[in-house]
């Protein structure tokens, strides 16, 4: 008994206790700076310096004041997602109207192969079309985690359907599942039972064919059989066709019917012009059966339609007359399931500007889909830009050379030129990143060597370059976005907030409809 309450009061904590601890801990940290004053132990071992506890305050960081100045709008948010879309149901064929050629609007601005100005004129043309013919045209913003829930693409959406000379409405290309449950643009929900198919990400990974959509992935609500590996007489024909006929004890039973769902609801985080759609469509491809599809406007109008049979990728378009919508949902219930690529929900005049959230991707995997079914969704969705904004995620793995990534880039960039000769191509550079130096954050070393690389896959494939890096400061400004009030950028010195998400948009934009007045220019006398 006198032993176990001897060894309770030696394990008493005790204020002296606690001082001698904090005290060891401390000359042990000071130890360590009189080491090793530069804050370097070993390699691959830091501490912070003698340098940083005298002056723990910041360093310099960039001043942002004048980006901010120009780029931020000065109305209450509320404001903007309550301005007004153009919809024109008539086309427009009087002068357009451009600011003074001497006049400088975008801050930053693109870059070209040299010798190769005229990379973009071909969307250019394209938006004079919708003026003067009343066509519908796309532009496609592929990116990583960035641009993920319709950040930053929401801004520059929000531009040109607002714009006098182009307008449009409605979010665009919806996804059947969201990560996020939801982006700016709608909230979404659907039923459990979907299974999506995405690129593999290695050669032994198993893929039933690699048709897949203009959203980088399918989703089938039956999936498709995987194949017995013990056999090698297996052939895609059978795989891509309707569990219901397949005549193989081994698969699993399917049910007489099948029946799946996704609802889009109206998002009040939304700017007004995605309140509004003037037509919906299914994408999809091999379906071998007519389908079946009841759609929900508003919870009270039912609509029973059905999908064509297609081998090869179709849109059927809808009208809906009343445009404003609160909620429109999609079922269908059939013994056999098409690969469904996503719903467009769309004017149909304008500018339609899609987000396509990539989330840890390097690159969109445009080199592992079948060119012939991406060329005919490019076309027949009349995609007349693709923008490609990644970087992030290859950021935290620092290296001296980034060729591998240059190739990679370059790759999947002629994938999709060859897929559609003539689109141009504009490439976002990374932005601007930082990690925990000492006691101080700043930007990741490697930066300006993934931004190089990205620029010179660009430049070798005819594409044109846009440097966000730059853009948003250089060196260190990912830093005095974070810090901003408010902030600019999230906490983790990746992401941009909101409000940073929306500066970011309207310097792309700026940048893209220089380019447009400066290409109109020509055309003046």
């Amino acid at each position: 008994m006198q032993a176990a309450t001897f060894v309770a009061m030696s394990n008493r904590v005790t204020p002296f206790r606690i001082f001698l601890l904090f005290a060891t801990t401390i000359a042990i940290l000071l130890g360590l700076i009189v080491a090793f004053p530069d804050g370097q132990v070993t390699e691959e071992l830091k501490f912070f310096s003698w340098e940083e506890v005298e002056h723990p305050g910041p360093k310099e960081y960039v001043d942002i004041s004048e980006i901010i100045a120009k780029n931020e709008e000065p109305v209450e948010v509320d404001t903007l997602l309550a301005e007004e879309p153009v919809i024109r149901d008539t086309v427009q064929t009087d002068t357009l109207i451009i600011p003074p050629a001497d006049e400088v609007i975008a801050q930053y601005k693109i870059s070209y192969p040299e010798g190769f100005d005229t990379v973009l004129y071909p969307f250019f043309a394209a938006l004079d079309e919708v003026r003067t013919e009343g066509q519908l045209i796309r532009i496609l913003h592929y990116g990583d985690s960035q641009v993920e829930g319709d950040r930053i693409t929401a801004e520059l959406r929000q531009k040109f359907h607002t714009n006098p000379n182009f307008g449009g409405c409605g979010p665009g290309i919806l996804p059947i599942q969201d990560i996020l449950q939801g982006r700016l643009a709608v909230q979404q929900t659907a039923s459990d039972n979907w299974v999506k198919y995405s690129p593999p990400l290695t050669k032994e990974d198993w893929e039933p064919h690699n048709e897949y959509g203009i959203l980088s992935h399918y989703y089938r609500y039956i999936p498709y059989p995987e194949p017995d590996t013990t056999s090698s007489d297996t052939l895609l024909s059978d795989l891509k066709a309707p569990q219901d006929s397949l005549q193989n004890d081994s698969l699993p039973v399917v049910p007489d019917t099948t029946m799946a769902w996704v609802r889009y609801e109206k998002s009040n985080m939304g700017y007004k012009s995605t309140r509004l759609f003037q037509q919906y469509r299914v994408l999809y491809n091999n379906n071998e059966l007519p389908l079946p599809m009841a759609v929900v406007m508003n919870d009270t109008d039912t609509v029973i339609q059905t999908l064509p049979q297609a081998q090869n990728f179709i849109q059927p378009t809808y009208a809906y007359k009343e445009k404003g919508y609160s909620s429109i949902s999609f079922t269908f219930e059939a013994t056999h399931s098409p690969d469904i690529y996503g719903i467009a929900l769309d004017c149909q005049t304008g500018v339609a500007v899609d987000n396509i959230g990539l989330r840890g991707s390097a690159i969109a995997d445009f080199s592992g889909m079948d060119r012939q079914n991406l060329a005919r969704q490019l076309r027949m969705l009349n995609a007349r830009l693709v923008v490609l904004q990644f970087g992030v995620n290859v950021v935290p793995h620092v290296i001296d050379n980034y060729g591998y990534y240059e190739r990679m880039y370059y790759r999947n960039l002629m994938a999709l030129k060859k897929a559609a000769p003539g689109m141009p191509i504009l490439v976002i550079g990374v932005s601007d990143m930082s990690r925990k130096e000492g006691l101080q954050f700043e930007s990741y070393p490697n930066i300006e060597l993934i931004r190089n690389a990205q620029r010179n896959a660009a430049f070798k494939a005819g594409c044109a370059f846009w440097d966000l890096y730059e853009a948003m400061g250089g060196h260190n400004s990912m830093v005095s976005w974070v810090n901003n009030d408010p902030p600019l950028a999230a906490d983790d010195y990746t992401h941009f907030t909101a409000r940073g998400s929306r500066i970011v948009g309207k310097m792309l934009y700026d940048a893209i409809i220089e380019e447009y007045y400066a290409y109109k220019q020509m055309d003046m006398p």
